[in-house]
């Protein structure tokens, strides 16, 4: 098993972020967890990728 995880921080200064995930596996095996977070001042969004080789 695979993992790749990515990380995204953002000053939150009033300009929108617009993400996408796009990955081609087996939908039996593989597998994609995106959790988004923030406060006051930062945006975080982070996913993780658990690939089947």
């Amino acid at each position: 098993m695979n993992n790749l995880a990515t990380c995204i921080l953002m000053e939150k200064n009033g300009s929108p972020l617009t993400t996408s995930n796009v990955c081609l596996w087996d939908e039996n095996c593989d597998g994609l967890c995106s959790v988004q977070m923030g406060n006051e001042t930062l945006d975080c969004i982070l996913c993780i990728y658990a690939i089947k080789t």
